[in-house]
């Protein structure tokens, strides 16, 4: 059968096949196009730069999802009915694909594609998960094992993109660009100007292509704050070097004492 509809979710990756959410307008099973409502999940093996918002004709297999099998198993179609998804279509390829018109949506899904890409060229299969995790906060491809190892460890939330990645993306790009700059002889503030901005450009386009959660959101805004608002106010360089050691030092001896505040004392730890 066909089904034509509107992709409306990020395409993940598993195993050189490519997964989305397609809001369906028909289906097409012999001659007729019967108009319907309601998402599949889709499973091509050819990404051919898919995006959201793309309008598609794919054919496939229809499947019905496969329901708890024992007590202790996920409840698969449960799950993707509380996504509103009716049904399995695979082993599908696209017969015809309109792009959306949404220019930014392309960019970033050019980005997360071209990270793939380069992890599934340098990243022996077997190691893949990990990396499409941490940098773009796609699971999919991490087995049960490695969730449960991670969740053992209380490391689970290395997996979630969040304020970390951002300071270690942003931060990383914004501390090198400095002593390059700094070799045009531009003035301290313009600097400052380009190198800031340049930072807040790759951590708007990092937010979207890892999936726009509200912690990337939140860290992006904070981020914007911090590099453009207080040197603006103050007419100062933000802390560095040893006042930024220094501040860093006390913050962790605040969170150590909190979480000694039972051996040492409430008063001990508060001072």
């Amino acid at each position: 059968m066909s089904a034509t509809g509107r992709v409306s979710s990020d395409v993940s990756w598993r195993n050189d096949r490519f997964t989305f959410s397609l809001d369906l307008t028909c289906i097409r099973v012999h001659a007729s196009c019967e108009t319907v409502t309601g998402r599949l999940r889709v499973t091509v093996s050819d990404e051919s730069a898919v995006a959201e918002g793309d309008s598609l004709v794919v054919r496939g297999v229809l499947r019905r999802p496969a329901g708890r099998r024992n007590p202790a198993d996920l409840d698969f179609a449960g799950w993707l009915a509380s996504n509103g998804t009716s049904g399995l279509l695979t082993n599908a390829h696209i017969v015809h694909r309109r792009e959306s018109s949404g220019t930014v949506m392309r960019v970033v899904q050019g980005v997360r594609s071209s990270i793939r890409r380069t992890i599934s060229h340098v990243v022996p299969s077997t190691s893949r998960d990990l990396p499409l995790a941490l940098l773009l906060g796609d699971r999919s491809m991490l087995s049960s094992q490695t969730r449960d190892d991670f969740a053992r460890s209380g490391l689970m939330h290395l997996l979630a993109i969040s304020g970390l990645h951002v300071m270690l993306v942003g931060m990383m790009l914004h501390r090198l660009m400095r002593p390059l700059l700094m070799r045009t002889g531009c003035r301290w503030q313009v600097v400052e100007c380009i190198r800031s901005g340049a930072t807040l450009c790759l951590l708007i386009v990092y937010a979207l292509a890892s999936g726009s959660s509200p912690s990337v959101i939140r860290a992006v805004i904070m981020t914007g704050f911090l590099l453009t608002a207080i040197p603006n106010w103050t007419g100062r360089l933000p802390l560095q070097g040893g006042p930024l050691l220094a501040l860093a030092g006390l913050w962790l001896a605040g969170r150590i004492a909190v979480a000694a505040s039972a051996l040492v004392g409430t008063w001990p730890a508060a001072v």
